[in-house]
């Protein structure tokens, strides 16, 4: 028993990610997004700074547009994403 969680917690240390796998709200997949929303992000705010990505008719946020992409469309998974932070940077 205790072997299992080790193995668990090494394979969270070798991820680096600290995000719940599922939505608390309805169950869905979100764990495995989250790396890809995250350089997406990153690439996208690049581009942003460069001035590449700047439209005057932009209504929608960057966040709003990648969770577009990635077809993320209910309100409780979108919020896993958004206002997770990731801890093992931090630390």
């Amino acid at each position: 028993m205790i072997i299992s969680y080790l193995k668990k917690y090494i394979i969270l240390l070798l991820n680096k990610m600290i995000i719940p796998i599922r939505c608390f709200t309805c169950g869905k997949l979100v764990g495995n997004l989250w790396e890809l929303y995250r350089n997406m992000l990153q690439e996208e705010l690049n581009k942003f700074n460069n001035g590449e990505g700047v439209s005057s008719d932009t209504v929608r946020s960057i966040e709003s547009q990648i969770l577009d992409k990635l077809e993320i469309k209910r309100y409780c998974c979108r919020r896993m994403l958004l206002s997770h932070v990731d801890l093992c940077e931090k630390i």
